[in-house]
């Protein structure tokens, strides 16, 4: 093979290498990453009790390993036409994992049904 074969051949093969990654999504400019802001639940408390986030992102909700008690997150009120239930996890005292996504803006308001001075607040931007 020529010597300009073998160079045109490895350009197209770097080429190739340099695209792939960015064709997987990984890591490529002007597409922000997903971002989950974490909130942990203990007894009698969510911390933090505010969260912003911007539109699409979402909150984790974690039960701490050491709760007696039984918790909950459960929807008071939000924007117009978002429904409560798809923001309701399960009730119980640890290992209990909640995520959602919040693609509408506006002011959302949570408590725990059985401690009801547990309240908290996620901001959702534009």
């Amino acid at each position: 093979m020529k010597r300009a074969t073998i160079i045109a051949l490895l350009g197209i093969a770097l080429s190739v290498a340099v695209l792939v990654p960015a064709a997987s999504g990984s890591g490529t400019a002007g597409q922000p990453k997903p971002v989950v802001k974490t909130v942990h639940i203990g007894d009698d408390f969510y911390a933090p009790v505010k969260v912003t986030i911007k539109r699409g992102q979402s909150v984790h909700w974690i039960w701490n390993k050491t709760n007696f008690d039984s918790h909950n997150v459960t929807l008071i009120q939000g924007p117009k036409g978002i429904k409560p239930r798809k923001f309701t996890s399960a009730t119980g005292s640890s290992g209990i994992r909640f995520q959602r996504q919040f693609l509408t803006p506006g002011t959302y308001h949570f408590e725990c049904t059985i401690h009801l001075s547990m309240n908290m607040t996620v901001i959702v931007k534009r």
